[in-house]
């Protein structure tokens, strides 16, 4: 996965005269990769996108209101292993 520190290193070289392909080599990511990011002028993290649908079904779906209602008469359940809530 390509970091923002990959892309930042990238310019740094870039800036230093460096052609594309050896930059991209020394900062650890494809050349193709490289052309993308140097096109859009952005970082990976603002063109991540966050996802609103869910990747599986939810195996507590059917269970929900009986499992909120264990929760809420025992709040001890909802303790880690450190006894922090």
């Amino acid at each position: 996965m390509v970091t923002n520190s990959h892309i930042k290193r990238l310019r740094m070289l870039i800036n230093k005269g460096l052609t594309q392909e050896t930059a991209s080599e020394k900062a650890g990511i494809a050349e193709r990769t490289a052309r993308k990011y140097l096109k859009e002028g952005k970082l990976p993290d603002e063109l991540r996108k966050d996802h609103t649908w869910r990747t599986r079904e939810d195996p507590f779906r059917e269970d929900e209101d009986r499992i909120k209602e264990m929760l809420s008469d025992n709040p001890s359940l909802n303790e880690n292993r450190t006894g922090q809530v």
